[in-house]
């Protein structure tokens, strides 16, 4: 009771809570307000009943130690008719709380328990208040002391129990103290006056901290529901953005079938052009077209992905791939840009650079063409170099790759290069104006070198160009040593001039052709080249070819060429001209160039050892009316029959032409129906299966093919699905259909011959298995039609190869009839 009185007047000090809306608080429209305080009416009924208990025990332990007290001074049979009359109010209100807690009433009917409670609480606040009558009649003043300790402290003791609801607490404390602080100033004595008075301030104190306690609970159940409301509102919110995000998940898939579809003809057919005979300029170009569609396609991704991204959740793709044609690939998407704005283009990749890694390629060349692409925007002269080196492999055994990217723009200022990686940010509101562009390159350039286990340091300087370093380990590919082995020279000892302005692009050529074994020698003019071409040592040992880059003074570099044309005593040698992406041939009147061919920047290792040695061959190649027709490398050949289900015909135009490229002979169908009647008839090696198809799709038309394959009792036909869905999520969906592997739309030739090496047999090997013997009449074939040989020996293979296999289970089955009739075809 002391700890009571001591809080009342802690209470009695703190200021009073303000209202709702002096605290800025939520606003309600009437019925919400109306809702709202029915049920913190509500909560107050079951507060109070919650409370009760305590309460009962309390009054019946005060009232029994009162009777013990007082019992010497106050008549006995009062006293313990008082205190019958007290147990039977517990008693009563017992009985209602027991009730109240069994019926578990609605809103509609919960003002009627509240009065139940309330005449509990007035009955025992007079019954309490009866005591303060003893004290009257009792000249002890103890007694009255102590009467009025125990009154006190139960008013005290009850704000906590009883001012949940305001009203009931006055229906306690007014009886229960009135009538003791009345008989004290009808005493008339002084002291008993002074302690009225005492009282009296108590409680005034106690009707204030109970209604300042009354409010804040009121307030904080107001609170907690329109707390609950927001929850609720915001659940429903919640459901309302999933819904749409379920939606436009649903419309994300159906666009990126729509998009992904045509774009699979476009990089399709430019495949196909690829593998047709192009001139090196055109293929060049068709190069350079097909790495736009790509780009194009990977910002589609993108935008497909918005989610995903969004939520921090980027996954990378983990795959072999050719990392030197990566930054290469990235510079070429750029080159004509640069060119436009007469920038300087160079890149560099080191002879100990890999060929093959193991990673993300789509994220990696991301990152190259999100730094040069800068490097071009913030350039107006000079040049821009990308150089990528290897460093030692990590502990992890990988090899650390490190890209650098410099240029010679606008730079950076030191106070704003701190924030520069953060989103959206930009040196000042000029920039954005001037060059374009959202400032969202740079962070997603370096959240995506941090996702690959990299780093990215940059360093510049106001007006004098910018300096970005990349470091990223990869887990170098198995193919690299054949790489190797393939990349043994046939230029060792091969003298050849370089006649060039740039030196970075003469550092390069020489590193290039050095490492390959040629004698190099540079020079920065048309008459140092001259002079080095008609010097008395190139009797023991001349120039082979002359690389002259067009950019020379006066156009200096193709009349280099054409002296070198004319002068009888040089004319011997070979001359590749140095290009960039947007220079037009100057041929003479006649159609003819004074070059044998062509080279264009930035330079690729590979082409410029291909294009000296076309040089050297004696071939010539980008001349105007008859240019030589450049072949594709002859692919590795496999033996199989493929069964293609595809609805879109140019995505089965594409497939057929590049699967029929491998060797392989195909059968082609538009729907899933159709491939399982084909199924039943016939016999495939592999199958590439499209999953959305009208009448019955991909999944589905597995699992039949699947239910047909086990009634057979034979093995399972590989099955490969092709989407132009870019969810993941559907991978796992083509496995739990049956399905044995996964390609996306727009697929490239190297996905599907991976498809093919996997499932197929090269015919190759059964090639090496033959023991042909015969073959004097193949060079008669092969003048007379060309074509038909190769289609003969290709048919040839494949057939021999099913032969075998079929003596093969003659063999092991002992089967005497099927021996004679093999060996017989």
């Amino acid at each position: 009771m002391l700890n009571s009185n001591f809080a009342v007047a802690m209470t009695c000090t703190q200021k009073p809570e303000s209202d709702p809306q002096e605290r800025g608080g939520p606003e309600v429209s009437g019925a919400q307000a109306a809702d709202y305080s029915a049920a913190v009416a509500n909560e107050q009924v079951r507060l109070l009943f919650e409370h009760l208990p305590s309460g009962l025990a309390i009054n019946l332990l005060n009232a029994s130690i009162l009777v013990y007290a007082v019992s010497g001074t106050v008549d006995q049979t009062t006293v313990f008719a008082w205190l019958a009359a007290v147990v039977l109010i517990v008693v009563l209100r017992t009985i209602l709380m027991i009730a109240y807690q069994r019926a578990k009433p609605q809103a509609d009917n919960l003002k009627y328990w509240q009065i139940a409670f309330d005449c509990g609480a007035l009955a025992i606040g007079v019954a309490w208040g009866v005591t303060g009558l003893w004290a009257t009649g009792s000249g002890d003043f103890v007694t009255h002391m102590f009467i009025g300790f125990v009154l006190g402290g139960m008013a005290a003791g009850a704000l906590s129990t009883l001012a949940i609801n305001f009203r009931t607490y006055l229906l306690y404390l007014l009886p229960s103290l009135l009538p003791f602080m009345v008989s004290l100033f009808v005493s008339g004595t002084n002291l008993h006056i002074s302690m009225g008075v005492m009282v009296t301030l108590f409680l005034a104190g106690l009707f204030v901290s109970g209604k300042r306690y009354n409010r804040a609970l009121t307030e904080s159940l107001s609170l907690r529901y329109e707390n609950l409301g927001l929850i609720k509102d915001l659940k429903s919110a919640i459901q309302t953005a999933e819904d749409a995000n379920e939606a436009k998940s649903l419309f994300l898939a159906n666009m990126s079938h729509e998009i992904r579809t045509p774009m699979n003809g476009v990089i399709g057919m430019t495949n196909l052009l690829k593998s047709s005979a192009l001139s090196n300029r055109q293929r060049r170009l068709i190069d350079t077209v097909h790495h736009s569609a790509k780009s194009l396609l990977t910002i589609i991704n993108d935008i497909l992905d918005l989610t995903r991204i969004e939520a921090g959740k980027i996954e990378l793709d983990h795959s072999e791939f050719l990392l030197r044609e990566c930054f290469e690939d990235s510079a070429d998407l750029l080159a004509g840009e640069a060119d436009r704005k007469g920038l300087d283009l160079t890149v560099f990749i080191a002879n100990d650079v890999p060929h093959y890694a193991e990673g993300d390629s789509g994220r990696l060349r991301q990152i190259c063409v999100n730094l040069i692409g800068n490097a071009v925007k913030f350039s107006n002269e000079g040049g821009i170099s990308l150089n990528v080196t290897a460093n030692e492999s990590d502990h992890d055994n990988r090899t650390v790759i490190e890209i650098s990217v410099s240029d010679t723009g606008i730079g950076i200022g030191s106070d704003v290069l701190s924030r520069m990686q953060d989103p959206f940010a930009q040196e000042d509101a000029s920039i954005s104006r001037r060059f374009g562009g959202t400032g969202l390159g740079l962070s997603i350039t370096r959240h995506l070198v941090e996702l690959m286990g990299g780093t990215l340091e940059i360093t510049s300087k106001k007006g004098a160009g910018t300096h970005v370093t990349v470091t990223i380990p990869f887990v170098v590919g198995d193919a690299n040593h054949d790489c190797d082995r393939a990349a043994c020279s046939e230029l060792d000892g091969v003298r050849l001039l370089v006649a060039g302005i740039h030196d970075v692009h003469q550092e390069i050529i020489r590193s290039y052709l050095t490492e390959s074994g040629a004698i190099v020698t540079c020079v920065a003019s048309p008459p140092e080249a001259l002079t080095l071409l008609r010097s008395p040592e190139r009797n023991d040992k001349p120039f082979a070819a002359a690389i002259i880059d067009h950019a020379l003074p006066s156009n200096g570099g193709l009349e280099l060429c054409r002296i070198i044309e004319t002068d009888e005593d040089i004319s011997g040698t070979g001359v590749l001209m140095l290009t960039s992406l947007g220079w037009k041939d100057e041929a003479d009147r006649d159609g003819k160039t004074a070059f044998a061919d062509t080279l264009t920047k930035p330079v690729r290792r590979r082409e410029l050892n291909q294009a000296v040695m076309r040089v050297l061959n004696g071939s010539r190649s980008s001349s105007r009316g008859s240019e030589e027709l450049i072949e594709r490398p002859v692919s590795q050949r496999y033996s199989g029959r493929v069964l293609i289900v595809e609805d879109n015909p140019v995505n089965e135009e594409v497939a057929r032409a590049h699967i029929e490229s491998f060797g392989c002979t195909t059968h082609s169908v538009c729907n899933g129906r159709e491939a399982i009647a084909t199924i039943e008839n016939q016999s495939f090696d592999l199958i590439f299966m499209d999953l959305q198809m009208p009448e019955l799709d991909g999944l589905a038309a597995t699992q039949k093919i699947r239910e047909i394959e086990q009634s057979r009792g034979g093995g399972a036909t590989p099955i490969v699905a092709l989407t132009a869905t870019a969810f993941r999520h559907e991978r796992q969906a083509c496995l739990d259909a049956g399905m044995n592997g996964y390609i996306s739309k727009p697929f490239a030739e190297h996905d599907l011959e991976g498809m093919l090496r996997k499932f197929l047999q090269t015919a190759r090997h059964a090639a090496d298995e033959l023991d042909a013997e015969d073959l004097t009449g193949l060079p008669s074939i092969d003048q007379s039609k060309p074509e038909f040989a190769v289609r003969l020996i290709d048919t040839y293979l494949q057939h021999t190869l099913t032969m075998l296999c079929q003596l093969k289970a003659g063999l092991e089955e002992k089967n005497a009839d099927e021996l004679r009739r093999t060996a017989h075809s």
